[in-house]
């Protein structure tokens, strides 16, 4: 934000850097006052500067904002908090699954095995029937 500067404050800065100028050089004093009236109001038109009235609602923004995200991040953890809590308490709730009988028995370990009954052959062109 380029900001325009009182001009009495320039044409005070510009008088002062004039009468700081040796009196040998005194005749040219007011041409000096004159160039460096127009070089500050340039370089200074270059910077990026506020004026005092935007820099201060700026930091009223600002504080604001911190504030609201204070907040938000208190919130949060209490949210992250209570979501804790609540997938303990689901993860007591689940019951482990109980075994069957048959599983614990050493014939139901073993892997079950095809029967035969009901197959066809199916090798070498024999039929089921020969």
């Amino acid at each position: 934000m380029s900001t325009n500067f009182d001009p009495r404050f320039l044409e005070d800065l510009a008088k002062r850097l004039s009468d700081a100028v040796p009196p040998q050089l005194a005749a040219l004093r007011s041409d000096f006052e004159t160039n460096f009236k127009s070089v500050l109001q340039a370089g200074l038109s270059k910077l990026d500067l506020v004026t005092r009235q935007e820099f201060d609602v700026q930091s009223g923004v600002l504080a604001r904002t911190r504030e609201k995200l204070t907040a938000l991040e208190e919130r949060l953890a209490a949210m992250e908090a209570q979501l804790g809590r609540f997938e303990r308490n689901a993860s007591e709730r689940v019951e482990p699954p109980t075994p069957s009988p048959r599983a614990s028995s050493p014939a139901a370990a073993r892997p079950r095995r095809r029967s035969s009954r009901g197959r066809r052959a199916s090798s070498h062109g024999r039929s089921a029937a020969s």
